[in-house]
């Protein structure tokens, strides 16, 4: 369903990786380590749902390695001005 969004979310948020601030490729193909995928903020299995406000744009590779786990403090790009409403803790913390 995510994947779906996509334009939307890169539309809200833009196309840099909000795990680590890095650009993200565009032309790359989805499951190459730079391409595009949508992250969710709050972990489907955590309770997070496919709202926008719950999706942000991400390396493929970054988000296959932070995986069903929240961010991490201090190690996620999106505490940096142009990810609203999210802070290193979740959203809206």
């Amino acid at each position: 369903m995510s994947a779906r969004l996509a334009p939307l979310v890169v539309a809200t948020y833009g196309s840099v990786c909000w795990l680590c601030g890095g650009a993200i490729d565009m032309d790359a193909p989805r499951r190459s380590a730079l391409g595009l995928s949508v992250d969710h903020v709050r972990p489907r299995s955590l309770g997070g749902g496919d709202e926008v406000e719950n999706l942000r744009p991400a390396h493929f590779h970054c988000n296959v390695r932070r995986g069903a786990r929240p961010p991490r403090r201090g190690r996620v790009a999106s505490a940096a001005p142009g990810f609203p409403g999210v802070s290193p803790g979740g959203p809206g913390s």
